[in-house]
């Protein structure tokens, strides 16, 4: 495991696999042991690829941000640019889930040059989480999410602090959403994929058409879709053949 830290936050991450290189990123909540749970970080490792796992800020074993500016798009893009660069990584291919999408999105807007391939999963990329619930006011989706977040950690429960920057974080999924597509055609590739049971599925679908990426389809629904058996062989298939 190696860190680096920018802006003063601590951030962790490893690598496995030698080949091309493929950072991947988790969800909100989650953290960089959930790609080898699901088996994706094997299966790239074992057919070729150079695999990046990262804990984003305020997750799994990277430091919890002081100043709540840290959970913006912006800041979570430069993350992974600077851990690209401490690599000595100049390009390179991205998975993300869910948040890792929204951060997915976000380098194709600003580090279009960056990305070989970009792999959108669990994501709206028109509207963001805004079809992920129904509430509009504020402190109203800020309550819902800490009392889902607190059922979905209640295996491994995190301080308040880690809590609070988890709920900073949702917000912004739903202030900066970004246009799609965005200089597409820098990239040479780019998929996305969705559980059909996902609230973000149609959008996701409507989003690959207008921009012109494949899309998959995958079974379940927001979190089921993220552990689907097929999750690891799609993802690495597409890799491998865009490549």
């Amino acid at each position: 495991m190696t860190h680096l830290v920018r802006d003063g936050v601590r951030l962790e991450f490893e690598e496995s696999g030698a080949g091309e290189a493929v950072i991947l990123h988790h969800a909100l909540t989650s953290d960089r042991s959930a790609w080898r749970a699901n088996g994706v970080a094997q299966t790239l490792s074992a057919t070729g690829f150079r695999c990046v796992l990262v804990d984003a800020a305020g997750h799994g074993d990277s430091e919890v941000a002081q100043n709540t500016a840290r959970s913006s798009l912006a800041a979570r893009v430069a993350d992974v640019i600077a851990i690209a660069d401490r690599l000595s990584i100049s390009r390179f291919g991205f998975v993300g889930y869910s948040m890792g999408a929204w951060v997915g999105t976000g380098l194709l807007a600003k580090h279009p040059m960056r990305l070989s391939h970009l792999v959108l999963t669990g994501w709206d990329p028109l509207k963001g989480a805004r079809l992920f619930t129904d509430r509009v006011n504020e402190q109203e989706r800020r309550r819902e999410f800490l009392e889902l977040a607190g059922l979905i950690t209640a295996h491994a429960p995190v301080s308040a602090r880690r809590l609070s920057g988890f709920a900073d974080t949702y917000m912004e999924l739903f202030r900066d959403i970004l246009a799609f597509p965005v200089r597409a055609k820098d990239v040479e590739g780019i998929l996305l994929a969705c559980g059909i049971e996902d609230p973000y599925f149609e959008n996701a679908k409507r989003a690959a058409r207008m921009s012109g990426a494949k899309f998959q389809p995958l079974a379940g629904d927001h979190l089921q879709a993220f552990h689907s058996p097929d999750l690891a062989r799609i993802i690495c298939s597409w890799l491998s053949d865009a490549r």
